[in-house]
């Protein structure tokens, strides 16, 4: 008759603190690698703002050189340089010998370069998070 009822003995599984012990360190490893991916996220997708903005700067040299002037509109820019239409909310205002330009990083930070009488600048904000330094300026 023993070959009748089902034998427990030998079967291997893990009992339901194991599983939960599994969970814990699962959970554990998740609550510390999470934070560093987003943080990682966030700094490359300002990177790539910069990037934006160099380029931008370059073709708005490119613009003064046949228009003698920083007037441009943000379609002539991406006229100059097609990769421009990437960059998201690209501002620019300018004059005979100044400009402006700004765009926005997908981190919610925003990048620009600008030329005044003292030189160029280049800003961002807010300052102190994401791939923008304390100082406000990269």
């Amino acid at each position: 008759m023993t070959g009748d009822r089902l034998s427990t003995r030998g079967e291997g599984g893990f009992t339901l603190v194991e599983l939960l012990v599994v969970i814990l360190i699962i959970g554990i490893l998740a609550a510390i690698a999470i934070p560093t991916m987003l943080a990682h996220r966030q700094r490359s997708q300002d990177a790539r703002a910069k990037h934006h903005a160099h380029t931008a700067y370059a073709a708005l040299e490119a613009y003064r050189l046949t228009a003698d002037d920083y007037s441009a509109t943000p379609a002539q820019l991406v006229a100059i340089e097609p990769t421009l239409v990437e960059a998201d909310g690209l501002a620019v205002s300018g004059t005979d010998y100044t400009f402006d330009f700004s765009l926005d990083s997908a981190s919610g930070h925003t990048f620009g370069v600008r030329l005044t009488a003292n030189g160029i600048e280049r800003f961002c904000s807010p300052a102190g998070a994401g791939g923008c330094p304390a100082s406000g300026a990269w």
